[in-house]
């Protein structure tokens, strides 16, 4: 009993940082794709997903940024 519990415990830590993480990287991808759009980034189409718009937009960015 005390076994599964421990088990039970560690995979419901593990599944609290993945959406942790899944949460910080949906807020990374709005941030990037803000970013774009300050910075004069217009999308190639109005319908885009939301990945397809952030890879669009960060091109972009990555773009803007070399020199």
């Amino acid at each position: 009993q005390m076994r599964m519990q421990t088990q039970e415990r560690y995979q419901i830590f593990i599944l609290y940082q993945i959406i942790r993480r899944t949460e910080f990287m949906k807020d990374n991808m709005n941030s990037i794709i803000e970013a774009a759009f300050w910075a004069g980034f217009e999308p190639s189409s109005d319908d885009l997903t939301e990945a397809a718009l952030y890879e669009e937009a960060k091109a972009y960015l990555e773009k803007s940024i070399q020199y």
